[in-house]
């Protein structure tokens, strides 16, 4: 199985952003990639929580 997530936001004023990613590897030979990227102007905010899971059977995930 392969992943691969990306987002982006441009805020302004008093805006917020917030991204929450759970990935669960339960296969082997897995791979995950994610890419997040904000621009914030004024007073702004973003919030990124990310986990990865790698179970014991996903042996060799990247």
């Amino acid at each position: 199985a392969d992943c691969q997530t990306a987002g982006m936001a441009i805020t302004d004023g008093k805006q917020h952003v917030d991204n929450t990613l759970l990935v669960d590897h339960v296969a082997e030979n897995c791979t995950s990639d994610m890419m997040y990227k904000y621009v914030l102007d004024g007073d702004s905010t973003a919030v990124f929580a990310g986990k990865v899971m790698v179970r014991p059977d996903a042996q060799k995930t990247l």
